[in-house]
């Protein structure tokens, strides 16, 4: 994600991880995926569980810096 040197607000990053969540379980229901000649649709999906961890990790960094300023 790139942004104009600023942060993405929580509910950005939000919509983010539940649009990237609902994009993986439609890869799971396809019939094909896992296979071996499936090359790209595997890869895609690791990509975007690799960015459903960095958001999710975002998120909950977000969290503690909030809690700590209060």
């Amino acid at each position: 994600m790139v942004t104009r040197n600023r942060k993405p607000s929580r509910a950005v990053l939000q919509t983010l991880l539940n649009v990237t969540k609902t994009i993986l379980a439609t890869f799971l229901g396809n019939i094909v995926f896992g296979k071996p000649y499936t090359v790209n649709l595997n890869h895609a999906y690791e990509e975007l569980e690799a960015i459903v961890e960095q958001v999710s990790v975002q998120l909950d960094i977000g969290c503690v810096v909030e809690d700590l300023e209060r």
